[in-house]
């Protein structure tokens, strides 16, 4: 064999031995394009993040005042972007509030209204009970200058002051039965019915202001009612009962209320008989008038003034008459009087509440 065919049959040889080698490389070049192809992405992401990075980075290199008109710059724009992205739910929550807001202004001028209302119509019948009572034959004491100015209301008797009184007090109560000018109107209505010596119905308005709210809340309007019962239940008849509920005045507070539940209570005791049940207590309350009275305390004239007059009804030398045949009142005193007894009877806007005197005695 030549040369020539030697070579040739080598080259030969190594072609058909590179043949598979070529063939067993595929899968391998493959791989390494996968591989690169994800360092490739892999390269992309962190050139983004590092972009990104650099824009969310803090600005450097700048004066306090641009930092800040960098740093408002950007809160506006995120806060813009907020905006666009929730306008809907910003829009329904404006509406919302203009509905909120306007409601409110609507129920706050209402109530208002109402109790604008309702204040106006217990003054008016305040003021027919407290209006003046002028019949044909009375003489006119008042200047004409005086009487100029004089709003007060007037009526030709007692009972159509009472009744006119009355029909304003109901009317009230009715109307605003839900708010204190209502449960103030019923506590006026009880004490016209108790001057008009309608007790039953004078007991059931009181009891009706006894279980309201306005008087858990209030103790003149709770006391003022305590004492309309009782009376209204002594005028009854049933002295037990009135007791009783002079008797929770007498252990309350404030000590006003109690010296005037032991004054009524010391009346139903001598309207029962017991006289010396009655003085005992009337010189009690007597000495506690006086004891506690200070500047800043002064005694109350009116309670003072009816102690004495019934611990002289039960003997006259425990209260002797003052000055004699002088003892009788001024004007000057009987104004003070009936002044203090409004105070006592009349802080809940019932200025007229008849005097107290023993049951069972002559009207």
């Amino acid at each position: 064999m030549s040369d020539t065919e030697n070579k040739e049959t080598t080259n030969a040889e190594t072609a058909a031995a590179d043949a598979p080698a070529e063939t067993k490389s595929a899968p391998k070049k493959k791989s390494r394009d996968r591989n690169q192809r994800v360092r490739e992405l892999a390269a992309r992401k962190i050139e983004e993040s590092k972009k990104n990075a650099n824009e969310r980075a803090p600005a450097t290199g700048l004066d306090a005042g641009e930092m800040f008109d960098d740093a408002l710059a950007r809160g506006f724009a995120g806060f813009t972007k907020w905006i666009k992205a929730n306008r809907r739910s910003i829009e329904i929550g404006a509406v919302v509030a203009l509905l909120g807001v306007a409601g409110f202004v609507t129920w706050d001028w209402y109530s208002t209204r109402r109790l604008g209302k309702a204040s106006t119509a217990l003054f008016q019948a305040v003021r027919s009970e407290a209006g003046i009572v002028k019949t044909e034959n009375a003489e006119e004491t008042q200047p004409d200058d005086e009487a100029r100015f004089d709003t007060r209301a007037r009526f030709p008797t007692h009972e159509a002051r009472r009744d006119a009184a009355l029909g304003a007090y109901r009317a009230t109560a009715g109307d605003y039965s839900s708010l204190g000018a209502g449960m103030l109107a019923k506590l006026g209505e009880a004490g016209v019915l108790l001057s008009k010596r309608d007790y039953d119905g004078a007991l059931t308005a009181a009891n009706a202001v006894l279980s309201s709210e306005l008087a858990k809340a209030d103790i003149d309007v709770r006391m003022s009612a305590k004492e309309l019962a009782g009376m209204a239940l002594e005028g009854k008849g049933d002295l037990d009962a009135a007791k009783a509920a002079f008797e929770e005045m007498a252990g309350g507070d404030p000590a006003h209320y109690k010296a005037l539940g032991e004054y009524h209570a010391a009346r139903v005791l001598l309207a029962k008989g017991d006289k010396d049940g009655a003085k005992d207590r009337l010189l009690k309350l007597r000495d506690k008038l006086t004891t506690s009275a200070s500047e800043s305390n002064p005694p109350s004239e009116y309670l003072s003034e009816q102690v004495e007059l019934l611990l002289r009804q039960i003997d006259p030398a425990l209260a002797p008459a003052r000055g004699g045949s002088g003892s009788q009142l001024t004007p000057e005193q009987i104004m003070r009087l009936q002044q203090e007894f409004q105070r006592l009877g009349g802080g809940t806007g019932n200025p007229m509440l008849p005097t107290p005197v023993p049951a069972g005695s002559t009207p």
